[in-house]
């Protein structure tokens, strides 16, 4: 890595200041780089659910020394649980941070985190190397040929190069020739996304045992599947519930609507305690339009000066929890590259590369969130009888496998797993491709592949 008080040092504007804009602009100011975020709204968002971190997002955290303050306001599960919607028998479970576990596994640890803190603690942390935010700047139009940001109030704002973490409905993008007709696709299900007060869950024997036991937990049923875990420092549970959604419905007509909480209640009224107490207890629920993006040509604009992001580039569909790690991979990659230049001539190639490491493995991710959007459909559908039961003999099977290597010490564990190869052709959620998802170092990764393919060649 080059001494950032002598590597040439860049204008950016990153439009966005989402996970993916704020992680951008901190992985490059820490390398030197004049950033620029421009963001729509007037202030960063107070409003928002839970998320996973899982160690490949992690590991680039922790290398950026962001791990004592993130593990301030980060939850760690100790295991996931399956359980059955009507009796609450737990089919599976499976390790997280228990003794260690993921750490052990894939070299860094497993997070839950309110997503209004992540963004918030990335927007710090880029601010104190120098980054500016820009609030109340919605991008309008994106121009390549300039590297020129044009607001709704009229404001203009030019880089040597325009980073878009804009997400799935992005001017950047559109500011691509060859992405301009892009068009977002409407998945065939809502989610249901809302919080619980964790006091207000103590005050009910059957939630107050779901929150002391601090795991995540999936309840498993014909008409639905219900995700929870922690996060907001432990004092919220994080809620993701599925729903079929109608197929004339356009997304931007319906996207994210506010519900009254009854309808959720309602929807999985056939759950067993302690569903039910947990969502009678919801103050606000938000009906999540399913999104997501086709495969692109291109991540950046011919000539190098607009490069894509996190959704901007490749939003995929939520069930693999993996959109937000694959944008912190994508910033983690783009930092490496631009630092990499000696000229500003070399942006392009940067751009270019960038693109190199980052869209194979994005459009595996994005395959593999396809295969488990799928796979939780198929648990609700018309096929429920026949799919369960394959469904909890894997989830029977595995819990058996996990528990003989909990058994292992913690440096035999890290031993066994340093002998196995990731393989990111292997079935999911196999440990061979688990192993490729979560113990993947962008970092390493990417200055490997910018020095066996140096810019300057």
């Amino acid at each position: 890595m080059r001494d950032p008080d002598t590597q040439p040092k860049f204008s950016i504007i990153v439009i966005g200041a989402g996970i993916c804009g704020c992680a951008s602009a901190l992985g490059l100011a820490r390398r030197g780089h004049r950033v620029c975020v421009l963001e729509a709204r007037p202030a960063l968002s107070e409003l928002g659910a839970g998320l996973q971190i899982s160690p490949n997002g992690s590991r680039i955290l922790c290398a950026w020394g962001l791990r004592a303050r993130f593990e301030e306001f980060v939850c760690q599960p100790p295991w996931v649980q399956y359980r059955t919607y009507d009796t609450g028998e737990t089919l599976g479970k499976h390790p997280r941070n228990i003794n260690s576990w993921y750490e052990d596994i894939y070299g860094s640890p497993l997070w839950t985190i309110y997503r209004p803190h992540y963004q918030q603690l990335l927007a710090e942390s880029a601010v104190s190397h120098g980054a500016e935010l820009v609030f109340s700047a919605k991008a309008v139009k994106v121009d390549a040929d300039t590297g020129t940001v044009y607001t709704t109030d009229g404001r203009c704002f030019k880089a040597d190069l325009i980073v878009g973490a804009d997400g799935i409905w992005s001017k950047a993008r559109a500011g691509i020739a060859s992405c301009r007709d892009i068009v977002p696709i409407v998945w065939d299900e809502y989610a249901y996304r809302c919080l619980a007060d964790r006091d207000h869950m103590l005050t009910a024997p059957p939630t107050a045992a779901l929150s002391n036991n601090g795991d995540t937990n999936f309840f498993l049923g014909p008409s639905g599947i219900l995700l929870c875990y922690p996060c907001n420092q432990g004092k919220s549970f994080n809620i993701v519930a599925p729903c079929h959604r109608p197929v004339n419905k356009e997304a931007h007509d319906t996207f994210n609507p506010e519900v009254d909480p009854v309808e959720l209640v309602d929807a999985y009224k056939d759950f067993f305690s302690p569903v039910p107490e947990l969502l009678s207890s919801i103050k606000k629920c938000v009906k999540w339009t399913i999104v997501y993006l086709p495969d692109l040509p291109t991540y950046s604009s011919e000539n190098g000066r607009i490069v894509l992001l996190g959704d901007a580039a490749h939003a995929m569909l939520p069930a693999a929890a993996s959109a937000s790690n694959m944008a912190v991979e994508d910033a983690a990659a783009l930092c490496e590259c631009i630092s990499a230049c000696k000229v500003v001539s070399e942006l392009k190639s940067a751009v270019k590369a960038y693109e190199a490491i980052r869209k194979r493995r994005n459009d595996r991710v994005w395959e593999i969130s396809m295969i488990s959007q799928r796979n939780v459909s198929s648990y609700t559908a018309k096929s429920y009888n026949d799919a369960v039961a394959a469904r909890n003999e894997g989830l029977r099977k595995a819990t058996e496998e996990l528990a003989e290597y909990l058994k292992l010490s913690s440096e035999d564990r890290k031993a066994l797993q340093a002998s196995q190869v990731g393989d990111e052709a292997a079935i999911y959620p196999s440990p061979a491709l688990l192993k490729w998802l979560y113990g993947y170092d962008t970092i390493t990764v990417s200055r490997e592949y910018l020095r066996d393919n140096p810019l300057s060649q």
